[in-house]
This record gives structure tokens, sequence and C-alpha cells, in this order.
């Protein structure tokens, strides 16, 4: 090409074309949802056409295809049976009530499945009846005559079944019968006697006791009773409170019944210390038995005569065995009077021949009875405190009776000094001061034949005497002798019959 000189130019052009493209697509969205195009929004199904500038300035065109898939909602209400079930996707409902649940379709968009439920019960009745043998019991169709669980079946009013389970007792009809047994008829007093009856139509029973006429018992068919007297008769009369008996009461067998006894009596025991007592109870069985008696259980006997002789006050425990071994565990009071304390006493325990000692008693009480041996030794042989004269060595024995007859001894020992001897001093002073002024035989025992004979030195004889009081002044003649020593000679017999003599040497001072 020229240029604006008119001189040839050679251009080069690289040229470049852009498209006007077209778009198509479809879009399948759920409700709710939308699709955007440029600067427009789609939500419906349909197919749109969009003119769309590109950055090269060229137009496209964008055509859609747009399926829009709805929410789905199910709103569904059922009746079920008890027992069955109503499924809901993966979730299972057994019981009334309104259920939401959210599924996914195919296409992806969730559905909304709205559940009234309601289930209706099936019923399950117990029943137990009892009927009399040839009556019968109807449940719904059905008949039963027999005993056992029936199970009935019933269609309800709501479509579901309901079960009845039916327990029949079927009681035969009987003539009321009624028997009775006891523990024992041989029985002792105390325990009890215990009486069980039997019928022959089990619970449906009352039941009223008779000891001889008199009712007794609480209505049941055991009665015990340890207040029975020897020949009471126990039965029972029944009444039915059933409807499939023929008539309404029955009465029993009679039982006799023997009640062992035994009687006694315990008489008072009291004795003396160291003493005892024989007792006899007495016994009597009735109806007659023999019998044994326990003493302080070891002793055994079969009369009931026992010699107590326990040494303090207390219960001397017995048992009787009678009768069907009946016992009776008694106890027999025993008071054991203590011996009086007694002390005997002498004021003089050791006495010269035919000196008086004063004999006594201590700790005896009051009204006591005293008795003393040797009884010819003592002044009153019954009194608390008698006097002795001793002649000899004597052992005194007092007894003592207390006003409860109780009796204790005591022994007291007088011992006779031996004064069968001589005792004469070996000088005297015969000056008339009152002191050793005589001589003579100092305490002179009882004697006899007594004689006192005084010599001076030339064998003159001073003094002489058969009084075994009298004494020599150290006179002769009435005059005073001079000092000097003189002999003499004492012979006498003693009163245990012993002669003594005995000669010496007596000095006279001034």
């Amino acid at each position: 090409m020229k240029t604006s000189a008119g001189c040839d130019s050679t251009v080069n052009l690289a040229l470049t074309v852009n498209p006007s493209p077209t778009v198509v697509f479809s879009r399948a969205i759920c409700q709710g949802d939308s699709v955007t195009i440029g600067t427009q929004s789609f939500n419906k199904t349909g197919t749109y056409t969009v003119k769309l500038t590109t950055v090269a300035g060229c137009d496209s065109t964008v055509r859609l295809f747009l399926t829009v898939h709805p929410h789905k909602t199910v709103n569904l209400t059922q009746t079920i049976c008890q027992g069955a079930s109503v499924i809901v996707g993966t979730q299972t409902f057994t019981t009334t009530g309104n259920y939401t649940v959210k599924l996914q379709t195919a296409n992806g968009c969730d559905s909304t499945v709205n559940l009234n439920l309601t289930v209706n019960p099936t019923k399950k009745t117990n029943l137990t009846q009892t009927i009399c043998q040839g009556e019968s019991v109807k449940v719904g169709s059905q008949t039963f005559t027999t005993s056992g669980t029936h199970v009935v079946i019933l269609p309800t009013s709501l479509g579901c079944d309901s079960t009845i389970t039916l327990v029949l007792n079927v009681i035969p009809v009987v003539s009321p019968a009624v028997s009775i047994t006891s523990n024992t008829t041989d029985a002792c007093p105390g325990v009890p006697v215990v009486f069980i009856a039997t019928s022959n139509i089990g619970n449906a029973a009352k039941y009223q006791w008779y000891v001889n006429t008199t009712p007794v018992g609480t209505n049941s068919s055991q009665f015990s009773t340890t207040t029975l007297n020897n020949g009471d008769v126990v039965k029972v009369v029944l009444t039915s409170t059933s409807s499939c008996t023929l008539g309404d009461e029955a009465t029993s067998n009679a039982i006799t019944i023997k009640v062992n006894k035994v009687t006694y009596t315990k008489p008072p025991v009291e004795y003396c210390k160291l003493d005892s007592q024989q007792i006899n109870l007495g016994i009597v069985t009735n109806p007659a038995s023999p019998f044994t008696i326990v003493w302080n259980n070891t002793t055994t006997n079969t009369n009931g005569i026992y010699t107590v002789n326990t040494s303090n006050s207390g219960n001397v425990p017995f048992t009787i065995t009678y009768g069907n071994n009946c016992k009776v565990n008694d106890v027999l009071p025993v008071k054991v009077n203590p011996l009086p304390p007694i002390n005997a006493t002498v004021n003089k325990p050791a006495a010269k021949f035919e000196e008086e000692v004063q004999l006594n008693v201590t700790g005896a009480p009051a009204g006591s009875d005293y008795h003393w041996t040797p009884a010819t030794a003592v002044s009153n042989d019954s009194i608390r405190n008698p006097t002795a004269i001793i002649r000899e060595s004597v052992l005194f024995t007092v007894t003592v009776t207390d006003p409860k007859n109780c009796t204790n001894t005591d022994t007291v020992r007088v011992t006779l000094i031996n004064d069968c001897f001589i005792y004469i001093p070996s000088a005297f002073s015969p000056n008339r001061d009152g002191v050793n002024d005589c001589f003579g035989l100092l305490a002179p025992p009882k004697m006899s034949e007594y004689k006192l004979l005084i010599y001076d030195r030339w064998g003159e004889l001073m003094f002489s005497s058969n009084d075994e009081k009298a004494c020599w002044d150290g006179t002769f003649n009435g005059d005073v002798v001079p000092v000097d020593s003189y002999s003499y000679i004492v012979t006498f017999v003693c009163h245990n019959g012993e002669r003594l003599s005995q000669n010496g040497i007596v000095t006279v001072v001034k």
C-alpha cells in the first residue's frame, strides 16, 4: 500500500479472531438450592439462555437445562397391635406416638416422613377359678370342666387378639370328715399337748375345739394346751366353708388324755450345825406310778425319805421323776442354826489343895441352859458360873444348850499345885519387931499327924507342937533364947497321903 507520500509500504498484520462460544449444560438441584450463571440465579426447573461477554470482548452464550427436585414430605397414620412394629428407613417403632424421620431419596434430596403411630394393646388376662365337680366355666366359645391351666385367645374390637389364661380348680363333692391326733396321750403337767386336725376338704373349713364340753381354741387346725386335767376328752367340730360338700359339719374322734400329777409336802427343816434331820415328802402320784427322787443331784431313792445333813443354811435341790418321764424340779429350804459360840474360863488355872476357883462361860446367848461336869466338883452344875474346891487336877466340861436347842461343849482345866513339900526358913529374929519373929512351916499344905520338935545344941527340947499353924517364938520357959543354932524335926502326912519329914538347923539372930 502507498503511504501518504505516494510511496509503497509493506504492512505485516498478525490477526487474532476471538470466537463467540455457545455453552450448553444440564444441572439437577434440590428444592431450595440455585444455579448462578454470570449475574443470574436460577432455582426452578426450565431451560435458560444467558449472554455473557468474555474477557476478549466477544459475546458467549450459555444454555442451561435446569431440573429442580422437590423435598418430599410424607404424612403417615398407622395402627398396629402390641408386639408388632413399623419400620421407616432404618428406624423401628413399637409404641404409640408421633415420629419424624428424615430420608434421602435416589436423586440426593431429603424427604420427610411424619408418622402418627397407634399401638393397640394385646390384652392378657389371668383367671383363677374354683368350681365343684359337675360344674363348668365358659371362656369365649370354649367350656372347661377339668382342673388345669387353659389358654384361650379371643379377637378384640381393635383387631388385636386378647389372651385369657384360666387356672381351674375342680373340687370333688364330698361329705366333710375330720380326724385328730395328738403328740401324746400320757402328758406331764405344764408340758404342751398338741392336737392336729386332718380333714378331706383342705383349707375350706372352720374348726371349733372342745375340752369335754367347753369350747376352746382359735379356729385353727391345730390346738395346743398345757392346762389339761387327768381324764379330759378333746375333740373338734369342723364346719365346711366350701360349697362342694354334702352337709356342713363333721365331728372328729375323741382323745382322752391322761395327765400325771404329783403332790408332796415340804416339811420345815431346821437343825443345829453338825446335826441332821430326816424328812419325808409324802410323795403321791396320780395316776399311781413308781417314782424316783434325786437329792442334791447325787442321792437317789424311791420313797421320798431323806436325811438332810448340810452344814449351811440354803436350798437342797431335788428332782422327782414319775409317770411318763415327768419331772418336777424343786428345792427344800433348810435352816442350819449355828452352835452357841461358848468359851469356858477359870480365874485360876492352877490352884492349891482345897483352894476355891471361879468357873465361867462367855458367848452363850441369853436363856441358855448349862451343865458342868464333873457335877460333884462344882458348887452348882446348872449355872453359868459355879465355883469349885480343888482337891486334884480337874478337866471341867461345860455343855451349853441355847434357846434353839443347839448344844456346844467346851472345857477348861485346873491344875492342882503340888504343895506337898516342906519349906522352913534357916533363920529368924524373935525381936518382936513384927518381922520374922516366929519359926515354923511356911505355907503349910493340908496335912495330918503334924509334929514339930526344936532342940538346943545340948539336946534339950525347946519347943514342940502338933498344930501346923503354931510356930516357935524363940522363947523357952518365958525367956528369949540366946542367939545360937538350934536343930528341928518336922513330920506330917500330906493331903495326898504322902508322909514327909525333915530335920535341920535354924539360927536365932537378933
